[in-house]
């Protein structure tokens, strides 16, 4: 008897200790519960310990440029790179004790665990509570954010699940879904069939995840036990799903050794899968013009794990318009697993000057995975081709070029990365009835590179840098009603210097212009008015787009921040 008093005693600090560390289901864990298993491949993408930053990491969310967790059992909220590595630690005041996180592309929502939805800007350094919705009826320990129907989608251990609007309403509620120590969600609107909420839970051997189909309410069969992934130790948390570098990714964090993790959803094995991978024709490689008779061929693979031995379409679509089919016949063609095909459709006319969107696409019956099944492919049918015949010096690697179209700044097409006492020819192709401006650059700033321009064949002039210069320009590449002439004259043309610049930026001949600068995703970082000078020290390294507007100019010029 005093064997048995001791195990049990054992056993309960062993639970109490745990429990100091993550936050566990009051239902209990590791039960051996019989799982459902996906067959297919779930294959981790990556998993960061973060163990050494602190106990009681719960809750996790990405906005693409930072992972956060929460602790469960204080007002702590951390801050991590996309590799993993601490970055900080805040607070957020009026805020404690959160668990799950959500992200609407703007701000994050969390709960503790009980019916407030706290609304929180993460801005590093201003980091405040915007609002709280009062979801009463409700228990917010998993929140995730759809984007489609703009509400939350919440739940608790093991109850119901409940769709809050931003006004706290709840307009919809999940029940029967046969799911039970819960901890985490995450919202999937590009899984085939979806969207669909993926659900972690704590149950079995501590850490799973399951697929939940929204409009049937129920659970689709599709699951993983994330346990033999994970060194040591396995309990569900937060959950997220993201698009990061490229790839759609599940992921969460691991209580039971304070893990970030994600899966690879795109490389889910499938039995039956085409992919279409590439838009080989038209193109117009030979020159800048295409024709009245273009062929249309699309390559498409089976990247399943059977030969597909049914009938399946593939089809395109020139700007949205016709849909113009072609069927790969079973009776002909066995496509096995693979292998490619090349699929030629009708000629179609594109001797108009313009641009075209191709987006073609395979159906097939039973094929689960989306991602892969359409492909865009812009094509411009143009009037001009502008060769470039660019000279570097002794150091070629920091010479570079852009060509811009005046009116609306565009950089149609650009070029850097040059061997060094070299003659490199460029090729772009332009629409003649627009105009466009030649920017040489030398990133160092002490010249002395050049280059001829021509248009169709013919000599529209030449730029060079110097000795002294960081960037020449040359305008009137096509139909413009200035005369062709360069920086060496008197033309004062909009320019921004040091490039690189290590914060401060100065801005030449932009009087009484409004100046943004632009990440390269298209966000406005930093705007200004009628200045000489802007400090954008403030800003994350890298390059940005400077552009210029006023009644006068219409600009544009590629930076580099290296502080």
């Amino acid at each position: 008897m005093k064997k048995i008093t001791l195990l049990s005693a054992l056993l309960i600090f062993a639970i109490f200790a745990s429990a100091q560390l993550a936050d566990l289901t009051p239902n209990g864990i590791y039960v051996n519960e019989l799982q459902t298993k996906s067959t297919n491949a779930w294959v981790l993408d990556f998993s960061y310990d973060v163990s050494s930053v602190a106990s009681g990491q719960a809750g996790s969310e990405t906005d693409g440029m930072y992972f956060y967790t929460t602790l469960w059992a204080n007002d702590t909220i951390v801050r991590y790179d996309m590799s993993g590595n601490l970055v900080a630690k805040f607070q957020v005041t009026g805020v404690s004790g959160l668990r799950d996180l959500a992200y609407d592309g703007t701000y994050f929502y969390g709960g503790n665990a009980g019916s407030n939805i706290y609304k929180m800007d993460f801005t590093p350094g201003a980091e405040t509570l915007v609002s709280t919705i009062s979801a009463t009826g409700t228990e917010v320990r998993a929140i995730s954010y759809d984007d489609a129907n703009m509400g939350f989608w919440v739940n608790n251990w093991s109850t119901d699940i409940w769709f809050v609007d931003t006004s706290g309403a709840i307009t919809a509620t999940i029940t029967g879904h046969g799911l039970t120590n819960l901890y985490g969600s995450a919202y999937d609107s590009v899984t085939v069939g979806g969207p669909y909420l993926w659900m972690f839970d704590q149950s079995g051997n501590g850490l799973n995840m399951s697929q939940l189909h929204i409009a049937t309410q129920t659970l689709t069969g599709l699951s993983y036990d994330a346990t033999p992934d994970l060194p040591s130790g396995a309990s569900a948390a937060g959950a997220f799903f993201a698009n990061i570098g490229g790839k759609n990714i599940l992921g969460g964090l691991n209580q039971g050794d304070h893990r970030i993790f994600g899966y690879n959803l795109d490389l889910l094995f499938v039995a039956n899968d085409v992919a279409v991978i590439d838009i080989t024709a038209p193109n117009n490689d030979a020159g800048c013009s295409l024709t009245s008779s273009e062929v249309v061929t699309v390559v498409i693979e089976n990247a399943g794990t059977n030969d597909i031995t049914t009938d399946f379409d593939v089809s395109y679509t020139l700007d949205g318009g016709v849909v113009v089919t072609e069927t790969v016949s079973a009776s002909t063609t066995t496509f096995v697993l693979g292998t490619t095909l090349s699929i030629d459709f009708p000629t179609i006319d594109l001797s108009g000057i313009g641009s075209y969107d191709f987006k073609a696409y395979s159906s097939l019956t039973g094929d689960p995975l989306a991602s892969n099944d359409t492909l865009h492919y812009t094509i411009n049918n143009t009037s001009g081709t502008v060769e470039i015949s660019i000279t570097t010096d002794q150091y070629g690697s920091e010479t570079s070029w852009e060509l811009v179209e005046v009116t609306m700044g565009t950089v149609v097409a650009s070029g850097s990365g040059y061997a060094s006492n070299a003659t490199i020819n460029e090729v772009a192709c332009v629409d003649t009835a627009e105009c466009y401006t030649l920017y040489l650059y030398d990133s160092y700033g002490d010249g002395g590179s050049g280059a001829t321009v021509t248009l169709n064949t013919m000599l529209v002039g030449t730029v060079s840098l110097g000795t002294t210069a960081f960037v020449d320009s040359l305008v009137g590449v096509g139909s413009c009603t200035i005369i062709n002439i360069n920086n060496n004259e008197t033309y004062n043309e909009f320019n921004v210097y040091p490039n690189p610049t290590t914060g401060l930026l100065n801005v030449a001949n932009a009087e009484n212009a409004v100046v943004n600068i632009y990440n390269m995703v298209g966000e406005v970082v930093a705007t200004a008015t009628n200045v000489s000078t802007m400090d954008i020290s403030n800003l994350e390294n890298g390059t940005y787009i400077v552009k210029v507007v006023s009644d006068e100019i219409n600009s544009t010029k590629k930076i580099t921040l290296v502080k």
